[in-house]
C-alpha cells in the first residue's frame, strides 16, 4: 500500500480507501489518524501494511493498530490507526485526584486523644504485652480499628521530541511542577514521586508522571531520600 487508491475494487491486490481519514489531536499534541480500507477477503491480511510503518502521506505518523473485518462474503475491510506528533506539541496537562483510603487507627495523628477518651470510658483494651488491641467504648469508638485518610495525587501528561528522564525519581521525595503544589501543601507536607511511564508515537514521546502528597509530617527523608 504505497499509494492511496480510491473507487471500486476491480482486481485482487488493490485495496481501496473507502472513508476519508479522521484526525484527532490530544491536548498534549499527539495526533491520531484513522482510515478505513476495503480489500478482497482472501488477500486482505497480506495487503495490510505492517505495524510500525509510516503513513505514506504523513510520515510523522506511525501505524499502531490494525482492525480487520471479514463481515461480507468475498470482501473485507480493515481500519488503520496511526499516531505521532505534530510540529508544535501541546502544553503539559495537570490533574488532581483525591480519594480516601483505610489506615490503621494507631497511625491517626491524634491517636493519643482517642486513647484518653477510651480510657476515660473504660473501653481501652491492651494485649498481654501492653499493646493496643481495641476500643470498646465510648460508643463512637467501639470496634473502630481503622480510619479514612484522604490521599491526594497530582498527575502530569506531556509530550517530548527527546527521550525524557525522570524514572530515577520514582520512590523519592520530589516536587512536581505546575499550578497545583503551592495550592495543596501546608506545614511540613511534601510529595513523593510514585509513577513514571513513557509511550512512543512516531518520533514523539508521551510521558505520564504522578506524585503522592504526604501527611502532615511529610515523607521521611530517612526512608525516601530525595
Amino acid at each position: 500500500m504505497s499509494s492511496v487508491n480510491r473507487g471500486r475494487i476491480t482486481t485482487t491486490g488493490n485495496p481501496v480507501r473507502i472513508r476519508a481519514p479522521r484526525i484527532r489531536v490530544s491536548r498534549t499534541g499527539i495526533v491520531t489518524l484513522m482510515e478505513q480500507w476495503a480489500s478482497r477477503s482472501q488477500t486482505m491480511l497480506v495487503e495490510m501494511p505492517p505495524l510500525g510503518s509510516r503513513h505514506p502521506q504523513f510520515p510523522a505518523l506511525e501505524l499502531e493498530e490494525i482492525e480487520p473485518d471479514f463481515g461480507r462474503v468475498g470482501l473485507g475491510r480493515f481500519t488503520l490507526v496511526y499516531r505521532g506528533g505534530q510540529q508544535v506539541l501541546g502544553p503539559p496537562v495537570y490533574s488532581i485526584d483525591v480519594s480516601a483510603g483505610a489506615e490503621d487507627i494507631r497511625t491517626h495523628p491524634d491517636f493519643s486523644s482517642l486513647e484518653t477518651a477510651a480510657e476515660n470510658a473504660g473501653g481501652y483494651v491492651e494485649d498481654e504485652d501492653g499493646v493496643f488491641r481495641a476500643f470498646t467504648a465510648p460508643a463512637q469508638l467501639a470496634g473502630v480499628d481503622q480510619f479514612l485518610l484522604p490521599a491526594l495525587t497530582i498527575s502530569k501528561r506531556w509530550s517530548s521530541t527527546v527521550i525524557p528522564g525522570g524514572a530515577n525519581k520514582v520512590g523519592k521525595i520530589d516536587m512536581p511542577d505546575g499550578p497545583f503544589p503551592s495550592q495543596v501543601l501546608s506545614g511540613s507536607q511534601n510529595f513523593l514521586k510514585i509513577g513514571f511511564a513513557v509511550d512512543r508515537h512516531g518520533d514523539v514521546y508521551e510521558v505520564w508522571e504522578q506524585w503522592l502528597r504526604s501527611g502532615d509530617q511529610g515523607w521521611s527523608t530517612l526512608i525516601y531520600d530525595d
